[in-house]
C-alpha cells in the first residue's frame, strides 16, 4: 500500500521524509479526510519512526510538516486512527493537543481490531517542534 501512496498520493506533496545521514527514520503522510466519521477535513494517514528515532522531536517535527501541507491546501482540522492498542502513539497524539473522536472496530484475520480517531480542531495550534537533528523532505 505505500508503495502505492507514494506512486500515487493522495494528495501531491503529503508524504514527507525524516532522514539521517542517508537513512529514513520516519514518514506522516496526510491527505483529504477518506471517511465522513473522522469529522475533519483533514486526515494524518500515517507517522511512523524507526524506534532509535523516537523521542527526539522528530515525530512533532514530522507532524507539524504535514499539518503546514494539508493548511496550504485550505485544510485547517484533521484526525488520525490510532489503535485503541497502541498507547504510545495515543499519548503522543495527546500531547500533540489532538482529542478522541469517533471510535470503530473492525476484524483482520478473525480478530477484532478497536481504533478511536485523535482529532486536532485547528492545525495551527500545534505545539512547536524543536529543531530536530533530521532532515524533513
Amino acid at each position: 500500500a505505500w508503495a502505492r501512496n507514494l506512486a500515487e498520493p493522495l494528495l501531491e506533496g503529503g508524504t514527507l521524509l525524516a532522514e539521517e545521514a542517508g537513512a529514513i527514520l520516519g514518514f506522516v503522510s496526510v491527505c483529504p479526510a477518506r471517511e465522513p466519521a473522522l469529522g475533519t477535513r483533514g486526515e494524518v494517514s500515517g507517522l511512523y519512526l524507526l524506534r532509535q528515532a523516537q523521542r527526539r522531536g522528530i515525530g512533532l517535527a514530522l507532524l507539524r510538516a504535514g499539518a503546514s501541507r494539508l493548511m496550504a491546501e485550505g485544510i485547517t482540522d484533521a484526525a488520525a486512527w490510532v489503535l485503541d492498542a497502541n498507547h504510545q502513539a495515543r499519548a503522543f497524539y495527546v500531547a500533540t493537543g489532538a482529542i478522541p473522536g469517533a471510535s470503530d472496530t473492525g476484524f483482520h484475520s478473525g480478530h477484532a481490531i478497536s481504533e478511536t480517531a485523535y482529532v486536532w480542531r485547528d492545525l495551527a495550534t500545534l505545539p512547536p517542534a524543536r529543531d530536530p537533528s533530521a532532515a524533513l523532505r
